[in-house]
C-alpha cells in the first residue's frame, strides 16, 4: 500500500467550491485504480489529504492524465494558492477501519 499527504492551501472564498472539484478528483482517481482519499482541515484555509494507492507505480502513473482529470484537476488547482506533496510513504502496518 502506497500512500501520499498533500497540503492545500485554500484561496479564501474558495472553500467550497475547492471541496466540489476535490470530490470530483477524487472520483476520477477512483476509476483509474486509486483507492480513494480523505480531506482534513488543518485551518480556515489550510486542508490535508491523505490518498492511498495499491503501489507507488500505480500513483505514479496517474500523472499521465486522461483530459478529464486533468480538467477537473485544473480546476481544483485554481481555488488553491498552493499544492504540495508533504509526504509519499509506503504502509508497513494497517488498521484503518472503512465506514463502507
Amino acid at each position: 500500500m502506497f500512500c501520499v499527504l498533500v497540503r492545500f492551501e485554500v484561496l479564501e472564498g474558495m472553500e467550497s467550491p475547492f471541496m466540489e472539484h476535490w470530490k470530483a478528483v477524487t472520483r476520477e482517481l477512483l476509476k483509474v485504480g486509486s483507492l480513494g482519499s480523505c480531506l482534513h482541515q488543518e485551518s480556515g484555509t489550510t486542508d490535508i489529504a491523505y490518498a492511498r494507492w495499491p503501489t507507488r507505480e500505480m500513483w505514479q502513473q496517474e500523472r499521465t492524465m486522461d483530459p478529464d482529470l486533468l480538467q477537473v484537476r485544473t480546476a481544483m488547482g485554481a481555488c488553491c494558492t498552493s499544492i504540495d506533496t508533504m509526504a509519499e510513504l509506503e504502509a508497513v502496518s494497517d488498521l484503518l477501519v472503512s465506514q463502507a
